[in-house]
């Protein structure tokens, strides 16, 4: 069970990067391209700051889909390994006859689940931890910016609201036809 604790804590700081750059994307970025032109900088140094954003940016979206579909996979089945092999170890030390009751076999399968469902646990706290901190970094940011930061912000956040609503609601219908066609 040595992978856990690191597992966490990148996921955790994986969830950091995605929020602020998720904060600086909806309003940081735009307010400060605003904030350009009311000044009346040079096309070239916009055009700068662009290139310099979308290339950090690439580069936090690789890191994220390395941490997404490489690393995140194998911490998470090392993770419901040593869980299972826990399991295991108790599992030897049972008593023959408890083997043939319909109790055992229901734990066996209730633990199986259960290994499985930790690491959405702590999946599902990470996605809470990145949602509050963008909204949290989004409100700062938007404290101190423009009439038309705010606005912006709202809009952006209400679209990506009904987007997510959008999305969810598809989601859920497929898998409710799913389950009505087994």
């Amino acid at each position: 069970m040595s992978a856990e604790p690191g597992f966490v804590v990148l996921s955790a700081l994986m969830r950091v990067v995605v929020s602020v750059r998720t904060s600086f994307l909806r309003v940081i970025f735009l307010a400060y391209i605003i904030s350009c032109m009311e000044q009346k900088k040079t096309l070239a140094f916009i055009l700068t700051f662009i290139g310099i954003s979308f290339l950090i940016v690439g580069v936090t979206y690789a890191v994220q889909s390395f941490f997404e579909n490489r690393y995140q996979p194998v911490c998470q089945e090392k993770l419901v390994q040593s869980l299972q092999r826990e399991l295991f170890e108790k599992m030897r030390t049972v008593d023959l006859q408890s083997y043939d009751t319909e109790s055992y076999y229901s734990a066996i399968t209730l633990a199986g689940e259960c290994s499985k469902r930790a690491v959405q646990v702590v999946g599902n706290f990470l996605d809470l931890l990145e949602s509050v901190l963008t909204l949290a970094l989004t409100c700062v940011s938007v404290i101190g910016a423009d009439w038309i930061v705010p606005v912006v912000a709202a809009v952006s956040f209400g679209f990506s609201f009904w987007m997510n609503q959008k999305m969810v609601s598809g989601r859920v219908s497929y898998d409710t036809s799913v389950k009505l066609k087994e």
